[in-house]
């Protein structure tokens, strides 16, 4: 069944149970019903045509939900863009895909090219603004079987421009119902929207629960960024199906380990999905030592090229005699995927490229044919599963029980001095040093701009390094060994929940003494005693960055609230980074509070 067919045949059902749960109202499968239809009769009077896109700039909520299922009703596809977006990547994206309307719960940023044909929602009013003047229009594919276009997200792109991957409704249907009859029961699911809506993980939270007539429960920005509070936020939405980074996991564990009381939260857990970064043993072994209640752990895998998750893993009950990271597993059904190099199918235990074959993938690319064609490649491999093998970029093996290894990726191949590495083997090795919590290996250019390996890591106490050397001197030879080791509280996140590579600090970064000049106001001196509380550190200063003295996304957090407490100003996350020293958060803080009481 269809997704809309089966959220239809829900309406009829069950009018009256809850479709949505949001902190301040509950809406029933009859009232989002009603909103649908509104939004859909005003797309259909404002032109809207199937294959059209339409760009939904909104928040999580109602309007956004009725929003997605309206533009499916129709065939249309749909662009989600949430506010705090960096102006510049959504002006990127408006250029690149030019949609043919915009839906918006809120003011437009001005000064970007939006359509003029603007569907305007606030509360139950709707406000058509113009109609469309011009459809969406696509270059010839390079499929023979080109599936019907759903939705367009934007991903990171390996040249560093963003590039749109067209997602597909055979796709998204293949998915929700693979997952719905593995995983729900006869009893409908609760499920929880944590994912940012840019990201296409966020369509499994939203039509899970209602392809399955159950309840998408939404929290605030504020419950997501605490984790006590969103552990109770668990417990008072009877939540029973959670999907997850592995990064929130750890947070979530952490703070059960600091308060084994709160697992009782997680009663009604029957599920939790964990994807997006590779998954370790000692983390799950870690959370089931702490939660008393048996909930089913499933590893997925999937490239947005593929339609969300392509591989799953049900991790077993008895874990005690496993290490390292936890296997991709093996295909969903519909899928077929093989360990593959230079064209041929890998032995068992070869490393070799990911690639995937599948009826219910993407459209590729939008509007760039070439990087469709060199990502997927015509095949008679299955033809039961398509024409077409994506090749992911990620390494795995197959073993010999049937169950495929993730290894890294393919781009983390370096040479250094000549020699081939690959990070994620470096990494993988330290992360079975004993007392190693986590571990990320990168690379940094010195000054004389030659490749030098470092490894950041997480431990209770700081490791000597020639601990390390003797550790690596048995296993590495001695061209992969980091050069520098160094020891963080926690990993930065980034707005998806992953581990941010980007913001961690150089390697033998050295701090400007101007950095900790002192304090200059009684509120940068204020700031500044948090910090240190925080952070753990006699030394700050009014110009010190963040994450150069010790910060993380969790540190931010907690100093984002101390600072709300003294103060009575919430910074929100985004502004706290881009303005990371004590003198520009004392700014941030007095223009909030002259706001206040002007």
């Amino acid at each position: 069944m269809k997704i809309m067919n089966a959220f239809r045949a829900s309406v009829a059902q069950n009018p009256e149970r809850i479709a949505l749960r949001m902190p301040s109202k509950t809406i029933t499968y009859s009232e989002l019903n009603d909103f649908v239809n509104n939004v859909l009769q005003q797309l259909q009077v404002a032109g809207v045509q199937k294959g059209d896109i339409v760009a939904i700039y909104a928040t999580p909520g109602i309007e956004y939900i009725a929003s997605i299922l309206a533009l499916q009703a129709c065939e249309a596809v749909f662009l989600p863009l949430e506010p705090g977006v960096p102006t510049q990547r959504v002006s990127f994206i408006l250029d690149q895909v030019k949609p043919v309307l915009v839906i918006a719960t809120s003011s437009l940023p001005a000064g970007l090219h939006w359509p003029q044909a603007q569907l305007h929602l606030n509360g139950d009013q709707l406000s058509l603004e113009n109609t469309v003047t011009a459809h969406t229009v696509r270059a010839e594919s390079l499929f023979t079987d080109r599936l019907t276009p759903a939705y367009l997200f934007f991903t990171s792109g390996s040249t560093g421009t963003p590039k749109a991957i067209e997602g597909t409704v055979e796709g998204l249907d293949h998915f929700i119902r693979w997952e719905s009859e593995l995983f729900v029961d006869d009893v409908q699911p609760n499920v929880s929207l944590l994912a940012p809506l840019a990201f296409d993980v966020s369509l499994r939270d939203i039509f899970l629960p209602l392809y399955n007539g159950g309840t998408l429960c939404i929290p605030t920005q504020q419950t997501k960024q605490d984790i006590r509070g969103f552990l109770q936020w668990i417990n008072e939405n009877n939540l029973t199906h959670i999907h997850l980074v592995p990064s929130l996991f750890r947070l979530l564990t952490a703070e059960i380990q600091s308060n084994p009381k709160l697992s009782h939260h997680l009663a009604t857990v029957k599920n939790i999905f964990l994807a997006g970064e590779p998954l370790l043993y000692k983390d799950v072994a870690a959370w089931r030592n702490v939660v008393q209640y048996d909930i089913q752990l499933v590893n997925l895998y999937g490239p947005s090229e593929t339609s969300l998750a392509k591989l799953f893993y049900r991790i077993p009950a008895d874990i005690s005699s496993q290490k390292g990271i936890v296997p991709l597993g093996e295909a969903i059904a519909g899928a077929q995927v093989y360990i593959m190099k230079n064209g041929q199918i890998c032995n068992t235990n070869e490393i070799g490229e990911i690639s995937i074959q599948t009826k219910f993938r993407s459209n590729g690319y939008f509007a760039d044919n070439a990087l469709t064609n060199e990502k997927f490649a015509l095949t008679n491999l299955a033809p039961a599963y398509g024409e077409y093998l994506y090749k992911s970029g990620d390494l795995a093996k197959l073993g010999e029980d049937g169950i495929i290894y993730f290894v890294g990726r393919q781009d983390t191949q370096v040479k250094i001095n000549g020699n081939r590495v690959e990070l994620s083997e470096v990494e993988k090795t330290l992360q079975d040093y004993p007392s190693i919590q986590q571990v990320i290996v990168a690379v940094h250019e010195n000054t004389s701009l030659e490749l030098e390996i470092a490894a950041y890591y997480v431990a209770a106490d700081n490791i000597p390094v020639a601990a390390f050397q003797s550790y690596l001197s048995n296993i590495l030879p001695t061209y992969m060994h980091p050069l520098h080791y160094i020891k963080m509280d926690k990993f930065p996140l980034n707005m998806n929940g992953k581990i941010d590579r980007k913001a961690l600090p150089r390697p033998v970064q050295k701090v400007n003494s101007s950095d900790f000049a002192p304090c200059e106001t009684p509120l940068e001196e204020s700031i500044e005693a948090i910090w240190k509380s925080i952070l753990k550190t006699e030394q700050v200063g009014r110009n010190a960055g963040f994450f150069t003295i010790g910060g993380s996304s969790l540190k931010a957090i907690q100093i984002i609230s101390r600072m709300q407490k003294e103060f009575g100003v919430l910074v929100k996350l985004a502004d706290f980074f881009a303005k990371p020293t004590v003198k520009d958060l004392a700014v941030l803080i007095e223009k909030a509070s002259t706001t206040v009481h002007s």
